[in-house]
């Protein structure tokens, strides 16, 4: 599965085999997404709206499991690392 986020505040996906674009994750960002990470088994993506959102991948809709309005600026980036024990 590929992941990626539009200028039109959408978080996409696709089915790599086959190239089948799948329906957007919902509720969309109020703009520009700008950033995704995956962090165990969970999507997170940043925005020029000023929020993250936690996605869960588990559900083909009504994905949003939590907004979080975290900095006064846009989320230019993000990036995540685990170690495992």
């Amino acid at each position: 599965m590929l992941y990626y986020g539009t200028r039109n505040h959408s978080v996409r996906r696709m089915k790599i085999k086959g190239f089948d674009i799948l329906s957007p994750f919902e509720p969309p960002h109020l703009d520009s997404v700008t950033g995704l990470t995956t962090v165990k088994g969970d999507l997170i993506s940043g925005s020029k709206d000023k929020h993250l959102r936690l996605w869960d991948l588990n559900h083909p809709v009504n994905n949003a499991k939590h907004t979080f309005h975290v900095f006064n600026d846009y989320v230019s980036t993000i990036h995540s690392r685990f170690n495992l024990i």
